[in-house]
Formats: C-alpha cells, sequence, structure tokens
C-alpha cells in the first residue's frame, strides 16, 4: 500500500483493532500551488481579492472535509464488527455489524478497466449485501491475506 501502514493492536478481551492510516502529509505543495492558480483565476474573473480568499478558504475546507486520514476495524467477538472512517477535518463516520448479522468474511475481486482490485468484504445475512472494509485504502491482497486470517478468526 503507498504511502499508508497498517496497524493491529490488541485489546482487552480478545478484542484487535485493526488500522490502515494515511502517512503522506494531507496537503502538498502541489495542493497549495493549484489553490493559488484557482485563487489567481477567481481573482482574474471577480476583480476582487476577498472573493478569491474566500474561495481558497471554502476549498480547503471541502478537501480537508473529503481526505481521508484512517479507517480502522474494532473485533468484538461474539459482539460485532465496528468500522470506522476518520476525515481531515469534521465528523467519524461509524457502522456496526452485529455478530449474528454476518455471514462471511470474504476477500473479493473487482475488475476495472484496466486493473484488477482485491478487497475485505463482509456479507450479512438478511441482506445479503457486500460490506466493504478499508474501502478508501484498498490494500493490495498480500496485504489483505493477514486481516482476512485476524476477521475470520473472530467472527
Amino acid at each position: 500500500m503507498k504511502d499508508s501502514s497498517v496497524w493491529i493492536k490488541q485489546l482487552g478481551m480478545n478484542s484487535k483493532q485493526i488500522s490502515i492510516k494515511n502517512d503522506k502529509n494531507i496537503v502538498s505543495i502541489s495542493d497549495i500551488f493549484y489553490a493559488a492558480i484557482l485563487g489567481v483565476l477567481v481573482y482574474c474573473f471577480t476583480l476582487n481579492y476577498i472573493y478569491a480568499a474566500f474561495f481558497i478558504v471554502v476549498l480547503f475546507v471541502f478537501y480537508f472535509k473529503t481526505t481521508v486520514r484512517q479507517e480502522s476495524v474494532l473485533l468484538i467477538p461474539q459482539v460485532g464488527i465496528q468500522l470506522s472512517t476518520y476525515y481531515g477535518i469534521g465528523p467519524i463516520k461509524k457502522c456496526f455489524i452485529d455478530s449474528v448479522d454476518i455471514d462471511e468474511v470474504l476477500i473479493v475481486e473487482g475488475i476495472t478497466r484496466f486493473k484488477v482490485v482485491h478487497y475485505l468484504a463482509i456479507r450479512c445475512k438478511k441482506s445479503k449485501e457486500l460490506v466493504v472494509l478499508f474501502e478508501n485504502f484498498l490494500p493490495m491482497l498480500d496485504e489483505l491475506r493477514p486481516l482476512y486470517y485476524i476477521i475470520k478468526s473472530s467472527t
């Protein structure tokens, strides 16, 4: 996985937390450069530097709110699995899957136009839908296998 690291933390009572964290900086030099160019363009069209500054601030706030910093899976045996997604700023998105609802843990292969992507998913019993784990980072198959065995053993 580029620019990310996997952390496995043993918690009390056989619980485990698997986290994938984005290691790269949220803002790069190129992001600042593009924002400055857009700010200059807004200034050229409106001839008002306040609009340009406001546009740049809104652009960065939107960027930070949609950038994923970390995804984690909390495994609690005989209780369930909690999925958490941490964004640059703003709320944390959480989802809980009860252990009674878990049908199977899968490594699924998805084919796009130019590449094959493997992802970890949980199939629910009632709705037969797939819940994708680590959907924003999509680890490589070699990194998914140990995570699969850890999650499979705790469900």
